[in-house]
């Protein structure tokens, strides 16, 4: 009898432990492609296949030929043995004298992650969770873009005091976050942004692009997305001393102005060509899975990686469905009030775009780019006014999540006319509509019910 029990003892034990062994190994394909929960035997999205072991990374791989299509874009190389624990840090507190790093950006130190996915990048409703929480502001992001100085200044780069200029005028407007758009091309130059932000102890919301992907006057782009995701993760693993955690990257802003679909698919090519479709779709869920993984193995997990801005047509024709629930949110530029100058019908038009996209999706929006009036110049006054209505009418709309305003500094023949600063006599002086912009984030920044 004694015997028996013992028999029947250890067939159990190998039972349990043979069920713990198949639970430990269906794990990481059940839990980590692209950051989201999936259910094991789920079919991953075509560029998502996580690092797992070689049985799972197999799996992912027969799976991956059922899918949408064939990856039309070279999958990341497993970074599994990088730092795969969960070592999770943050922005270095203020009164601490930061250690210098290669790009002279401080470095971070350690703290508990929000992000309840371990190896991945923190998915849109995590980060919402997070910043909107029960008494959290109303916009967790509120933005404003240096585009025409951090990016269009390359050949001719402003120095430290200059852009520590702007960037203080920028922090007087209740933000969050300030772009930084300097090509991935130089790091030097985008590391003195950064640090100008950092020391105002706002966060950077990263919206650069490789030099060679866009079409300019001088050169035609020539990158194909294969390259611009093998060059970006190259770029994040030599330079992530510029990324701290609560950061938002957007690894390539506008995807669709890459001169490659034109070159490959012709005119109209995102009208007409259900190929070219699959292969832009397929473009940005590898780059957020790319920029998802790179982070988090270098203990940036919740940096936001949704964020990819695309224009109202774009995101109502172009993205795909399996890409907008990926991304669990719509990022939109939009300029559409035309040369009207009546604020009413300025936001008229502005709201009808907007709601037109989520009544598509019926997704959280955060607008990345808005400005006024991109088309015409207008007095002051006649910004002020607008942007005060259309501002009005954004706080109303639950669904909106923040905003990142185009442009600060500026002027025509360089940012259409929707700059915020203008050159007097040398210096940045605000127009107007700064203090609009600077009373709405204001309100939108102030600690709301839910």
């Amino acid at each position: 009898m004694q015997r028996t029990a013992q028999m029947w003892l250890l067939l159990l034990c190998a039972a349990v432990a043979g069920a713990l062994t198949l639970s430990l190994l269906r794990e990481p394909l059940a839990a980590s492609v692209g950051g989201r929960a999936v259910a094991a035997g789920a079919v991953p999205m075509p560029g998502e296949i996580s690092p797992t072991p070689a049985a799972a990374a197999t799996a992912n791989a027969t799976a991956l030929k059922t899918a949408e299509a064939s990856p039309l874009v070279t999958l990341a190389p497993s970074e599994s043995a990088l730092v795969t624990a969960t070592v999770v840090t943050a922005a270095v507190p203020r009164t601490m004298a930061p250690t210098p790093t290669a790009t002279g950006v401080p470095a971070q130190t350690a703290r508990p992650s929000s992000n309840p996915t371990p190896g991945a990048g923190i998915t849109t409703a995590a980060w919402l969770q997070a910043s909107r929480s029960t008494r959290g502001p109303a916009w967790p992001a509120r933005s404003i873009d240096t585009m025409k100085l951090s990016r269009d200044t390359l050949t001719s780069q402003l120095s430290d005091a200059q852009i520590d200029a702007v960037i203080r005028l920028d922090a007087m407007l209740h933000l969050s976050y300030v772009t930084v758009d300097v090509y991935y091309d130089d790091p030097a130059y985008m590391a003195r942004w950064v640090q100008a932000i950092r020391a105002e102890h706002l966060q950077v919301w990263f919206r650069a692009h490789w030099y060679a992907w866009e079409t300019h006057h001088e050169a035609h782009g020539d990158m194909t997305p294969t390259d611009y995701i093998n060059a970006t993760r190259d770029f994040l693993q030599h330079h992530i001393d510029l990324v701290h955690n609560g950061d938002i990257f957007d690894f390539c802003p506008e995807p669709e102005n890459g001169a490659y679909w034109n070159d490959t698919y012709g005119s109209g090519w995102s009208w007409r060509n259900k190929a070219a479709k699959t292969e832009f779709n397929t473009f940005i869920r590898s780059g957020v899975y790319m920029a998802s993984t790179t982070l988090a193995n270098r203990g940036r997990s919740d940096v936001l990686v949704t964020a990819i801005s695309v224009d109202e047509s774009i995101a109502t024709r172009l993205v795909s469905k399996p890409t907008a629930e990926r991304l669990g949110m719509i990022t939109l530029d939009l300029y559409p009030e035309g040369t009207t100058t009546d604020p009413a019908t300025a936001t008229s038009r502005l709201l009808s775009e907007i709601d037109g996209v989520h009544k598509h999706w019926n997704l959280p929006i955060l607008i990345g780019e808005h400005g006024y009036s991109r088309d015409r110049l207008v007095s002051d006054t006649t910004q002020a006014k607008v942007l005060a209505a259309e501002f009005a009418a954004l706080e109303r709309l639950p669904y909106i999540v923040g905003l990142n305003y185009w442009v600060d500094a500026g002027g025509p023949q360089y940012g259409g006319y929707t700059n915020l600063y203008t050159l007097s006599k040398g210096t940045w002086k605000p127009r107007a509509a700064a203090a609009v912009l600077a009373g709405a984030y204001r309100v939108m920044s102030q600690p709301v019910a839910r």
